[in-house]
Parts: structure tokens; sequence; C-alpha cells
């Protein structure tokens, strides 16, 4: 509840009356305090909010237990979980997770799959849960649960065990409570902050506010604790706010400082405990002071996961899949020619938000965070678990809100909900819809729009391996067309969800419709995304609409890297230097030599979740691929679907040169004439060791990615030897690159290759393929694995750049949900055919 200095602070604020000032810009912009660390005069924060206590590494569970149910002699007891979790649903324990009842390991057994076990645990998002064979509870202390990951989170919700290196890193920065995540400042009582600020005119403070829950349950609760506002302005602090703050509850609240407007002021921000200091983690969402004004600069970005622009009526589709966009769009800028940079959303996403390679995540600005330091509340809702906090996909956002796999309804709710409380403030919203990606749930309704009955070959709520499975079976045809059919059901049901936010949109609002990939329909033999860098998966939609926009049907090819640079620059902010993609608002303003000013594209590709590197560049109307040694060129201005190999055919042979070249540019990596290890069927309880002899020695080495985390290996070298290591225990068979540092041709013949496994080992010199033609300069196989060197075209790493992880143990069950997640690759998967 509020207290009643905070209630009567907050009465002339509530309804947030804008004041006509002509246009926004002639003011100063919003003071976002958690993104002006350097405005900072002082901050004091306690050691520590658990007197004394160090954060245990071993839980004792209090209980209560309840009896859940009873069946077959098994008793399910339940209570509440000691800690926090990220994720909704378990079919493998959390990485490090533990349970131990009177000091005997429990095994773990995922309550969802039939005949639960005695003597085995698991757990839900909020609760632990034991299968025991006697009626009665657990006592107290005699169930105990590790998991490290969240001992240290809760160190780091404290500055003595936090790993930060300074009282202001520890209180700036985001933090998670039930879906959300916010940036702000963390102040865990008795704390304190002080900026040296400037009032606005009519200027107000705003800020969520609330007692974020501990991440280990090992002490008492919270009793409360109380956010004070000061300011002074040199005469005496004045109290302008007072709030009485709940555990995992964060509501809104402001303080008029309009007494103060255009004075240099100190504000303090000050929490203070309750009767005791313990558990009081009080932080505070994206504190801002700034006038409330009509008609402030917004921008929404309407994001849609896996939408295929041929699938869509605006782009030509014969069916009426999204109507209310292709109405909007009469008024908007329609791009015909936009690609991603990957086929698959973590890769994508980071691309668009910073103009740059994924890999240069963390290190380079994005989009939220040059507009959050240029006074904009900004905000996400998003789907997929990609876009989570756990893949570090929240950090910038002022509020970051995750659901997996959510519904468009709930989700343009939220949006409309915020956008509605954040009217009177620059702000940028983005809005992540799911409903295209598998499985579909669009609601029943919406089902017999063009799908009949699901073919006997499907299950219900069907993922990628069952409609690859059915693909390829007796009645494949009628199960793919059925799969289709769903995918333009679902894009029917969001199209009416958008409308919602489109009739709500004003006329000085800047919307972005786009997608991240598409997805494949056995285009060339497979299905879903991930897999390859085909058009099907890398041609995306880009619609915008806003003030100075000029309407029209656009042919320029651009890039989703295109995409924050256009968006600042529309805003009103000027792009980073640094960005690789073009600013497009000369363009969609109808500048007369835009079109020409963009010069030639060239647009890089690669990134794949599933299967060996792949790596192109489109370059023109021609398009390179390579992947594993072969290589593919297609000239799109007469094969878009790219049917047509032509290095087959040889009319693809003088353009591989320059197209190498053109992909070297467009990545902005070195690419190599390489060399490439790779193992197959690597599962063993041992190690795999490879050396390969290289006459003239070795220039350099990488380990290739996978974001499936399926593999584990490092390399090295030194002289003419590298030595590559495969970690035992993993399925994966990472890739292994090097760049011979003599003439290539000339060390070939000498190429020898050591494999060992154990005390095992087996020698293979250059010639020596176990099975030729397969386009291996050299292979062998030992206890059970085989190992070949062929030669490929290298795409090397950048030097300390952040590699794709696709994978998460504590959200593994929302990924398997996905589909992204199985327990055996489909069949193929590794190598799609290159033909349909």
């Amino acid at each position: 509840m509020l207290s009643a200095l905070a209630l009567l602070a907050l009465l002339p604020a509530c309804s947030r009356p804008a004041v006509d000032l002509g246009r926004w810009e002639d003011g100063p912009p919003p003071t976002m305090l958690a993104w002006q660390p350097e405005a900072l005069i002082s901050l004091q924060v306690p050691q520590d909010s658990r007197g004394g206590v160090e954060p245990p590494e071993a839980l004792t569970v209090r209980g209560p237990w309840i009896l859940l149910r009873s069946s077959e002699g098994i008793h399910t007891f339940e209570t509440k979980l000691p800690i926090r979790l990220r994720s909704l649903f378990f079919i493998h324990p959390p990485e490090g997770m533990t349970v131990e009842a009177q000091g005997e390991a429990l095994r773990f057994r995922s309550g969802d799959r039939v005949g639960v076990v005695a003597g085995t645990w698991s757990v839900t998002a909020r609760t632990l849960r034991l299968h025991l064979a006697t009626d009665t509870p657990p006592t107290a202390g005699e169930v105990v649960m590790r998991y490290p990951l969240a001992t240290e989170r809760e160190r780091g919700l404290n500055r003595r065990w936090s790993d930060v290196g300074s009282d202001r890193a520890f209180a700036f920065r985001s933090a998670w409570q039930d879906a959300f995540s916010r940036h702000g400042v963390l102040l865990p009582a008795p704390a304190q902050a002080t900026w040296r600020v400037r009032i606005p005119p009519h200027g107000r403070l705003a800020v969520d506010a609330g007692i974020l829950e501990p991440e280990t349950a090992d002490l008492e609760p919270t009793d409360g604790a109380t956010l004070v506002a000061s300011v002074d302005d040199g005469t005496g602090a004045v109290r302008v706010l007072e709030a009485d703050l709940s555990p995992g509850v964060f509501a809104p609240v402001q303080a008029n400082l309009g007494r103060w407007s255009g004075r240099e002021v100190s504000l303090t921000l000050a929490t203070e405990p309750g009767p005791s200091p313990r558990s009081d983690y009080v932080f505070l969402g994206e504190p801002v002071i700034y006038t409330p004004v009509r008609d402030a600069p917004r921008a929404i970005l309407l994001f849609v996961d896996t939408l295929r622009p041929d699938h869509m009526d605006l782009y030509g589709y014969e069916r009426v899949t999204m109507p209310a966009i292709t109405a909007w769009a009469r008024d908007a800028a329609v791009f015909e020619d936009t690609h991603s940079v990957a086929p698959w959303t973590l890769p994508s996403s980071r691309a668009f938000l910073t103009s740059d390679a994924p890999e240069a995540w963390g290190t380079v600005p994005t989009l939220p965070a040059i507009l959050g330091k240029g006074g904009y509340a900004t905000s996400a809702f998003v789907g997929n678990v990609y876009l989570s906090a756990n893949f570090d996909m929240d950090g910038d956002w002022g509020t970051h809100f995750v659901e997996n796999w959510p519904r468009a309804e709930p989700q343009v709710d939220r949006a409309l909900a915020w956008l509605e409380a954040h009217e009177d403030r620059p702000s940028l919203c983005m809005v992540h819809l799911m409903d295209p990606h598998l499985p579909y749930k669009e609601p029943v309704a919406y089902r017999d729009l063009w799908a009949g009955e699901r073919p006997p070959s499907l299950r219900e709520g069907f993922l990628r391996s069952d409609a690859l499975s059915a693909g390829r079976g007796r009645h494949g045809k009628v199960a793919r067309a059925y799969v289709q059919d769903r995918y333009d059901s679902s894009l029917r049901y969001l199209d009416d969800q958008l409308a919602r936010i489109l009739e709500r949109t004003r006329p000085t609002d800047t919307v972005v419709f786009f997608s991240d990939h598409g997805e494949e329909f056995w285009d060339h033999g497979g299905f879903e995304h991930g897999h390859t860098l085909y058009e099907e998966l890398l041609a995306v939609p880009l619609v915008v609409r806003g003030p100075r926009i000029r309407p029209a049907r656009l042919t320029a090819p651009v890039s989703l890297l295109d995409l924050a640079p256009t968006v600042l620059s529309l805003l009103r902010q000027a792009p980073l230097a640094s960005m690789r993609g073009r600013d497009l608002a000369p363009l969609l303003r109808g500048e007369p030599g835009a079109a020409e000013a963009l010069g030639l594209r060239r647009i890089g590709a690669g990134w794949p979740l599933y299967g060996d590197e792949q790596w192109g560049v489109l370059d023109g109307s021609w398009k390179y691929l390579t992947s594993a040694g072969t290589d593919s060129v297609y000239d799109l201005s007469r094969d878009p679907g790219e049917r047509e190999e032509l290095l087959a055919t040889g009319e693809g042979l003088p353009h591989v040169a320059s197209l190498r070249e053109a992909m070297a540019d467009a990545l902005r990596r070195p690419v190599h004439r390489a060399l490439r290890i790779r193992p197959d069927h690597l599962r063993s309880p041992e190690n795999l060791v490879v050396t390969l002899a290289v006459p003239g020695g070795v220039r350099t080495a990488w380990v290739g990615q996978d974001a499936t985390m399926k593999s584990e290996a490092r390399v090295s070298w030194e002289g003419e030897r590298v030595t590559a290591v495969w970690s035992a225990g993993f399925p994966g068979t990472r890739e292994v690159f090097l760049v011979p540092a003599g003439d290539f041709d000339a060390a070939l013949p000498g190429l020898v290759l050591t494999i060992r496994r154990g005390d095992d080992v087996r020698e293979i010199s250059a010639g020596e393929d176990e099975r030729p033609g397969d386009d291996n300069l050299l292979s062998g196989r030992l206890k059970g694995t085989r190992v070949a060197v062929r030669e490929v075209v290298g795409v090397e790493p950048p030097a300390g750049g952040l590699a794709l992880k696709g994978w998460d143990a504590e959200t593994e069950g929302a990924l398997r949900a996905l589909g992204y997640v199985e327990d055996e690759p489909p069949e193929g998967e590794d190598t799609p055919p290159s033909e349909p």
C-alpha cells in the first residue's frame, strides 16, 4: 500500500495531463536516471541483505508438504520451491540441481512422464515434488536441494558476495521477477542514490518500484520497505514521495516536481527497511524525470516470428491471410526485397537490434539502449525463449516481458496497456508475436479456414520431427498441405489481433512491421527453420509507416541490419557511425536519388542452428552458399526459388571468386581456403584426440560454431601439427577448421591424420580415404568414430566474439515445447537435400 504522503504526491500525477509545449523536441528530453550513472553524485548500498549469512550451497526444504495425489502405492508430495526458476516446466532437471532426502540422493523423473517411480523428484516452475512409497510427508529439515545457479544469483543481489567491481555496477542493472525484467537501480534497504539533475518544465518523477523476491528462500522473507524521494535545491531537502513497497509487486509511483522547474537540484532516492533489513531487495524500474507532452514520438516494432512474405496477400499470396496488414500498408512503404542474416531467432534478433553481426552482442550498443539513454521509455513483450533473459536479451529494455509461446491476444493486450501508460513520453515498444511458429495453436474458429481434417500421421500439437516424418510418409502430400494450411490459419488469427494495435496507433507514430526469418515447407526437402540459407528462410517482410514516410512499393534490396539505424533516424536520433546497416529514412521519404545512394548491397548470411556451418552472400541477384566443402551459386533474377544450381552447369564458375570476396566484405570476416576436420558418431566416455600434420605449418585454426551445444571441442597448433580435442559425453560433431601457412596445394600430399581414443591410436596418410569419391582428402575410423579431412571454404570468426548459445539447461523445457530440443535429430536434418 502507499502511504498518505505518497497518495498526496500522486494525486496531481494520476491523470498524467499532457503539457502543450509545442514540439517535444523544443524541450529537454526526459532524464533516465538508470541510464545516466554519470549524473550520480553519491551512492550508498549495504554490504548485504542477509544479516551476514552467506547464500547457502545447500537449501533445507522447510515445507509444509501437501499430498498431491496417490496412485498404485506411490504418493506425490508437493511444496513451494526454495528457489526462483526462469522457466515453466522441466523434462530434465536444470543443470546442477539435486535433491537429497535423509542424506540419500534422489533420482529426477519428470512428473509429466507416464509411470512415476518411487524415490524420485520433479519440479514445476514454483514447486518441488517428491514421489515416495510412504504416505507420510517428509519431516522438517529432511529434504535438501542444491542449485548452484540460484546460489550464484542470490550472491549477486548482495554487494558483499557479488562479483561486480563497484557499487555503481552493482546498483545499475536489470532484474527479473515473474516473467518481467526491468532495467533500473537496485537499492537494498537501507540505501540511497543522489543525482544532480535539472528539472524540466512541469517535471515529474516516475518509477516502477517493488521488492524483488530472494533467489534462495533460506531466510525469513522481507517485512517490507519504503521508497522515499527528496529534492534539495540548496535550501534543504524536501520529501516529495513516500511509498510502502511489497515483495514481488511492482507498482508505478509518481511525484510532481513542478515547483523546481528549470532549476538544477539534487534528487535523492532512498530506501528504508521495515523492522528488519533482511531480504529487502528494493528495485526501482526505469526511474525518470520528464515533462508529460502530447504526441510524444513513439516507435512500435511489430515483430512477427517465422513469417514468410510469400504467404501474405500483401506480397501476392493467393489466400487473404493478412487483410488488416494489407489495408494498413496502403499508406506505408512496403519493401519487396528484405533479407535476414540468419535462419533462426537469436542471431537474427541480435543483428537487427544492434545493426551488427550476432557475435558482437554485448560489445556494441543496442537500439533500446541508445533510445533509453536518449530519454525514451522502452519495452519488449516477447514470446520466444531465445529472446529471454537466459539468452541475455533483456538487459537493455526498460521493461521486458517474456512468456514462452503465447497467443497474440494477450501479447497485444500487454503492449496496448504499456503504450497507454506511457503515452505522454517518448517511447519504443516491441511486440513479438509467435503465432506462425510451431506448434500452431490458433483458436479453433480459425482452423477450418483452409485446413481440413488432421491427417492421422500428425499428432495434435505436432513439432518439427512429426511434420518431417509425416511429410515423407505414405500420405506425405496430404500432411504437407495440412501443415501449410494450419500456418496460413495462424496468420489470419494473428492479423485480427494486429488490427487492434493498428487501430490504436497515432498519425505521429512510427510503426515497423517485420519478421526475423521465414519457414521452409519442403521447398528444398526440409521443414521449419534454422537449417538452411535458402530464400524461404532468409526472405522476410518489412513495412514502415509513419510521419513523412511516402507510401510506395520499394524494390531496393535491404537487410534487417538496416532496421536500427532507420528507426533512430525516423525518431530524429543520429544512427551510430559504427552500425553496419544503412539508414533507409531518405528512401522512405522519397528523396530523389535515395535508392541510388544506397549503392551496391552485399547482404551476408550464416549462423544456422542445426548441422554444419553454412555461410552465404546475396550480391545483386547472385547468391552464393558454402557449407562442408560444397558451394552453390544461384541467379535469383531468373530463379527465385533456387531450383537451378549454376555450378553444376558451369555457368556459375566465373562468379565464384568474386562472390567469395563479396561474402568476406558482407560478413566482415576473413574467408580462407581451409581444411576441415570433422568426426561422426562422437558419443563416447573417452575424449577424441585428433592430430593433423600439415607440411609448411598452420597459419590459424578455430573451432566451428554449434549453437545446439551438443558438442565441445578445442584446438591448438604448434609448428606443423594441429591438435583438436572433442570432449567425451557429447553426441554432436563440432567442426574444426585450419588454414595452412604455406602453399595449400603443396601441403595436401603430405597430410597425416592421427586419431587417438584412450590407448587406441590410428594413423592415416593423405590419399587413404575409407569412402573413395566422397570428396574427403583422407578419413579413417577408430572405435566406431570416423574422422574425415576435406577442403572447404573457411569463414574465420572474429577475435573475442560472443558465441551463439542455442541451448540452456534452465529453459530446456521451453525449448523442447517449441521443437528446438529433441531426443534425436530428424533423419537427414544435418545434411538436408539440395533439391526437393
